[in-house]
């Protein structure tokens, strides 16, 4: 005798569910990698992104290195603001 014969299949419905946000999700993905794929297919767009990555890595180095140098240089320092400021430099970089 079947006592759990009214009882929903949890795992059919876990797995109808798990499939259709694949679904989903691979729709969004197509769709975001549509407008980023040539991003990475030109060259000279990559090249100026290294070229403008290089610039702000070696400004950074710079300001770290006065910081190590400074009176200061015993202390702890949060990096945040350093590390935030050369990353949107870079990303401001790419739209001189």
């Amino acid at each position: 005798m079947d006592f759990y014969q009214d009882r929903v299949d949890i795992i059919t419905v876990y797995i109808e569910e798990v499939h259709v946000l694949d679904e989903y999700n691979n729709e969004k993905w197509r769709s975001r990698r549509r407008l980023i794929t040539p991003s990475f297919h030109d060259t000279n767009l990559l090249h100026s992104f290294m070229l403008i990555f290089n610039e702000q890595a070696i400004i950074l180095v710079r300001n770290l290195d006065k910081l190590a140098q400074s009176e200061q240089a015993s202390k702890t320092h949060d990096l945040y603001p350093y590390i935030s400021a050369c990353t949107l430099d870079i990303i401001a970089g790419n739209f001189r």
